[in-house]
């Protein structure tokens, strides 16, 4: 069975966002501090929504770094 180049893209984005999730916490909570800073958020009130916003972020630097868009 072969794999296809979007297989790959996918698998190489959970891989970032699998770095992201096993970061210490103190990195993990400095992210989200810093993401609910910088979009009016609160890190307790919106966790949910910071931490959607985190992934997406994430998502669309590695597909600049693929040349995916």
């Amino acid at each position: 069975m072969s794999v296809t180049s979007h297989e790959i893209k996918a698998e190489g984005i959970l891989d970032e966002l699998y770095e992201l999730d096993q970061a210490g916490d103190t990195e993990l909570d400095r992210r989200i501090t810093e993401y609910g800073i910088d979009h009016g958020l609160h890190a307790d009130d919106d966790r949910d929504t910071i931490i959607h916003g985190i992934a997406e972020e994430e998502i669309d630097l590695w597909m600049e770094r693929a040349d995916c868009v």
